[in-house]
């Protein structure tokens, strides 16, 4: 800029005249671009990497599925980040934070405080029913142990209902159900 006048010094497409300088000028316009498209880059992995975490943190507390966390990281990252919207009470958040404050403010999808892990998980003694609470019939609860019992010994997470219904077919189709209950 020039001080007296307050304009730029050269207007768009104005040349310098000067040949080196034309070249060291372009030059510099290319390592510009070249920090910005890194400046880029880096601040998209930074936001790539709080939204995984923030996500991660989700399937952790239970508010998401492990099957569902790669589509939630996608999604969440392709909701604009830029301009805010009020949401009342003096809110002006992004639809990206918007979203997110929705999800965290989600009831946990499943109670069990006792996931199986492995087969060392499972539990042994199917007559202990303080983890379910009262009012459980104890005959039901015995089931759900097996079916979950059934799940860790092939491998698979009991929270899921897919694995449960196939660990509960499987046990039905092995006539340990009707034997055993």
């Amino acid at each position: 800029m020039n001080r007296r006048t307050n304009r730029p010094i050269f207007q768009e497409g104005e040349t310098v005249g000067d040949p080196k300088l034309e070249a060291q000028f372009s030059e510099l316009q290319k390592r510009n671009q070249q920090l910005e498209d890194q400046v880029k880059e880096l601040l998209a992995g930074r936001e790539k990497d709080q939204v995984t975490s923030f996500v991660d943190g989700l399937v952790r507390d239970r508010k998401l599925l492990q099957k569902d966390r790669d589509a939630e990281i996608k999604f969440i990252l392709s909701l604009p980040n830029e301009k805010t919207v009020n949401y009342g009470e003096g809110q002006d958040l992004t639809q990206r934070q918007a979203y997110m404050n929705r999800l965290s403010d989600r009831k946990p999808l499943w109670t069990d405080k006792r996931l199986p892990i492995g087969p060392e998980d499972a539990p042994t003694d199917y007559t202990d029913t303080t983890e379910y609470g009262e009012g459980y019939d104890p005959a039901t609860i015995k089931l759900d142990r097996a079916i979950r019992a059934k799940c860790v010994a092939m491998g698979k997470d009991p929270s899921v209902p897919e694995f449960y219904e196939a660990a509960w077919d499987l046990l039905i189709r092995e006539g340990a159900a009707s034997k055993t209950f």
